[in-house]
């Protein structure tokens, strides 16, 4: 029987399953994009366990792309990624 998956998860599983290094500044960038949707439980933020796919299947088609500057953050490469 397979383990039941869990709604929400905490960045630092959002970022692992999505195969990326944990990293606040991506987290803020996919929030700031409207790239994922959150809510916070005190001073942690859970995302959906759903848009782990999506995000990763975005990254991996090249709709978006996580580049550094200073510090890292999200650009959009196609208008269909919103």
């Amino acid at each position: 029987m397979e383990a039941i998956k869990p709604l929400n998860i905490s960045g630092k599983i959002f970022c692992k399953t999505i195969g990326i290094t944990y990293n606040g500044q991506i987290l803020q960038s996919l929030r700031d994009l409207n790239l994922v949707t959150f809510f916070k439980v005190g001073k942690k933020y859970m995302y959906s366990f759903e848009e782990t796919i999506m995000i990763s299947n975005k990254l991996r088609k090249g709709e978006i792309s996580i580049k550094t500057n200073g510090g890292y953050y999200i650009t959009l490469n196609d208008n269909k990624a919103i």
